[in-house]
């Protein structure tokens, strides 16, 4: 090479390096200057040497954060350095997932914990939750290698319905996949966030004022003026984004040999008439038109979600079998795409053809629960969120999965699904509070064309005055206490012991409350659950005979009398001042 060509290589490379060394030079002083944010999937707990997912999580998927709707992840404190004896599971998805409007304790993650810890009271199992509403799979791929990171020993996901009037949903943006995935990878540095800032007046004032949004639902908000036709453009265009995220997705898992349980996706198929239909111009039907006659109708009007589900509800008692096709075929034409179309289910099957991916057919278990062919309000409070017994089926599913493919051991209590039932971890409380989400939400549009502001009714006894207050914006964890006081006054052990389980289950490292929730399901006779929490409470109360003996209890009750007494004569070892230990081995050595 001459000298003058090593010249002018030399200041060709200088002159790409300076505006590069500039652009990172400004970087680093806007980072070390506090300018700009960062949302990581987790944050420190205030208990040290636990983590939580980030409340502000769903900042890092905006472009302005003011313009971030109102959710979070529940609060789930883990241990930062996972104990090597710990089971980890961890639950990914949209607002399904997040178990709207019940919160953690009505979601799959809280159906699930609740199961394990019944059914594996000798095992430390813990189900973790990152699902967040509105949100859909291009969040799963931005966050997959942060929960990879917290070492799961599986991943569970129900995800898809929000990828078309989700944040960053087909949809809802303009920029497609790529500048999707583009902003993901930018939104993570100072100065993409500056610029943002510098063009977010311009943005808005090109866009004009928007106030009509003010007080509604996020569903209303974004419902406003979408119409996405099947086979469209746009329909493809989720199609595409949902492959290729969850593909991403899943490769991020299988390349940390994580196993992954992927859900089918479950909607109100039968009691949900189309949001939006396509129009039949010209078209008179009679009041009830037959079978027949809609038929008819159909072949001059192939697109209309509004005649397939006539079509369906007339053969609803006479063919349960051709009625749910005809429901799928109304729902997968509804323009207005806040139920994922049946395509999703038939690419999640594909997905989990691959090694280390697991089939959750949820849908397909919601269908067998029902007393027709079709799922509707007998497990959906409106378009697609489970009712109670919804989000328990789910559950339900996950668990036999997890069973049947050994991910989690065999179980040493195995519960029967009735008893699951009767001790899920809900409350009065709980069901009238998601009753008023649910209200709140179907008074708006497009559940209405006339939206009215709902009005939460006056209270008519302690528990609906709670549930009210709740509403309001009490948060769950200062009001658990007091309606653990009251269910124990009003003696309703059962709920006593639901209540109290749940608080120990929030805070993992509060010894007083794992070992009153110990003491209060041996009361209810959940003797899984005592022990459960009896191991638990004495982990973290070392110094205090109280939980050793109450784990003996529990033990013995149980049917576990050689490790009664192993726990007990430990106890009169570490407590020779206290007489109670060898009290209670000589009662246990005479039975």
């Amino acid at each position: 090479m001459t000298n003058s060509r090593l010249r002018t290589l030399t200041f060709a490379s200088i002159m790409v390096c300076i505006p590069l060394l500039f652009l990172a030079g400004a970087e680093i002083t806007l980072r070390l200057t506090g300018v700009g944010s960062e949302y990581p999937l987790f944050v420190n707990a205030s208990q040290p040497g636990y983590l939580k997912p980030n409340p502000d999580l769903v900042k890092r998927f905006v472009h302005q954060g003011s313009q971030a709707p109102n959710v979070s992840p529940d609060t789930y404190f883990f241990k930062q350095q996972k104990p090597a004896n710990t089971l980890r599971l961890v639950v990914m998805g949209g607002s399904t997932a997040a178990g709207f409007p019940y919160g953690r304790f009505g979601s799959p993650a809280g159906l699930l914990q609740q199961r394990v810890q019944a059914s594996y009271p000798d095992r430390d199992i813990e189900v973790l939750s990152v699902a967040l509403s509105s949100v859909n799979s291009y969040t799963l791929r931005d966050i997959a290698d942060e929960v990879a990171a917290i070492q799961p020993d599986a991943v569970l996901i129900y995800a898809g319905h929000n990828e078309y009037l989700g944040i960053m949903g087909a949809g809802a943006t303009t920029g497609g996949h790529m500048a999707n995935l583009a902003f993901l990878a930018l939104n993570e540095f100072r100065l993409f966030q500056v610029l943002q800032r510098a063009l977010a007046p311009a943005q808005a004032a090109s866009a004009g004022a928007d106030t009509s949004s003010a007080g509604r639902t996020v569903m209303a908000t974004l419902a406003r003026d979408r119409a996405i036709a099947l086979d469209s453009d746009v329909y493809h265009q989720g199609i595409k984004q949902f492959t290729d995220n969850m593909t991403a997705v899943l490769r991020t898992f299988r390349q940390s040999n994580i196993p992954v349980l992927l859900s089918t996706l479950a909607a109100n198929e039968a009691d949900q008439p189309p949001f939006k239909s396509s129009p039949t111009p010209g078209l008179q039907l009679p009041a009830l038109p037959s079978t027949e006659t809609i038929k008819q109708a159909i072949q001059q009007f192939p697109d209309s979600a509004k005649l397939y589900y006539m079509l369906a509800n007339t053969q609803a008692d006479s063919d349960p079998d051709a009625a749910h096709q005809n429901y799928i075929q109304a729902m997968d034409r509804d323009l207005l795409r806040f139920r994922a179309p049946s395509r999703f289910n038939a690419l999640i099957k594909q997905f989990s053809q691959a090694s280390g991916v697991y089939l959750v057919d949820s849908a397909a278990a919601l269908r067998h629960d029902s007393d027709t062919r079709s799922i509707g309000r007998q497990h959906m409070l409106e378009h697609l969120h489970p009712n109670e017994r919804g989000y328990f089926i789910v559950a339900q599913r996950f668990y036999e999965v997890l069973e049947d493919t050994g991910l989690l051991p065999v179980s040493t209590n195995r519960i029967s699904q009735q008893v699951a039932w009767q001790q899920r971890p809900l409350t009065a409380i709980d069901s009238l509070y998601a009753s008023y989400k649910i209200a709140a939400l179907t008074s708006d549009y497009p559940f209405t064309d006339t939206p009215e502001v709902f009005k939460l009714p006056s209270p008519q006894s302690q528990t609906e005055a709670m549930a009210v207050n709740r509403y309001q914006g009490e948060p769950w964890i200062t009001q658990q206490p007091h309606l653990l006081t009251l269910s124990q006054r009003r003696q309703q052990w059962h709920n006593a012991a639901t209540v109290a389980n749940t608080l120990a289950t929030a805070l993992p490292f509060d010894g007083k409350a794992a070992h009153v929730a110990s003491q209060l399901s041996l009361k209810s006779e959940r003797f899984g659950e005592a022990v459960y929490f009896a191991r638990r409470a004495v982990a973290l109360n070392a110094s205090d005979i109280n939980p050793q003996l109450t784990l003996a209890e529990a033990l013995y009750k149980f049917g576990r009398r050689t490790k009664a007494i192993a726990v007990l004569t430990e106890a009169k070892q570490q407590f020779p001042g206290d007489n109670r230990p060898a009290y209670y081995l000589q009662q246990v050595s005479k039975n």
